[in-house]
């Protein structure tokens, strides 16, 4: 007789680019300048290799701006109309959907671990994936999602200036080795 022992949880994602898939999604309270709000927050299973954990990662948006369109977007492009019903996204259907993420690390001195901060979400089968640890998205590039544009100009107001660069960074690296992998393939 066999028994399935539950894996460990852990919040502890390391940077990188991973597969994953969408496992939850709620109402999280938050106050911004004062104001109290209720945020959607994503929570998506994130499969890293070499870590015998489920490991987790979550995102928080805040309703008043549109930050959480531009994120799905980007993951599912013309298929977000399909999670649609009477103008409104129908974000528990997507639950269980499966794509690639780009994780990365906020530092601060008063935490002794890091802030993981989900970058970016991508259809399955986009992105060079992280196989080992120690390696982070910059080392790592990703594919475009359904669209060689890669103006990161929308990212800028998401993610802050530096983050925004980092995101550039990935993108002008896939640029350049699509660019490579053309030319091989042409000879």
């Amino acid at each position: 007789m066999e028994c399935e022992i539950e894996k460990e949880i852990t919040f502890d994602c390391p940077e990188g680019v991973f597969r994953c898939s969408l496992d939850e999604v709620k109402k999280v309270p938050a106050c911004k300048n004062g104001e109290h709000i209720m945020e959607t927050r994503l929570v998506f299973v994130v499969q890293v290799p070499w870590i015998n954990k489920t490991v987790k990662a979550g995102r928080n948006f805040d309703p008043r701006k549109k930050d959480l369109q531009f994120f799905l977007k980007q993951w599912l492009g013309e298929e977000l109309q399909n999670y649609c019903k009477d103008g409104k996204l129908q974000l528990d259907l997507l639950v269980g959907c499966a794509g690639e993420i780009i994780t990365s690390h906020q530092h601060n001195h008063n935490y002794k671990k890091p802030f993981v901060k989900i970058e970016q979400l991508h259809p399955s089968g986009t992105l060079d994936l992280t196989e080992t640890s120690g390696a982070s998205p910059t080392d790592q590039p990703s594919a475009p999602a359904r669209n060689t544009n890669t103006s990161m100009r929308p990212f800028a107001g998401m993610y802050g200036l530096t983050d925004a660069a980092k995101i550039a960074a990935v993108a002008q690296k896939l640029t350049s080795r699509q660019h490579e992998k053309q030319r091989t393939q042409t000879k």
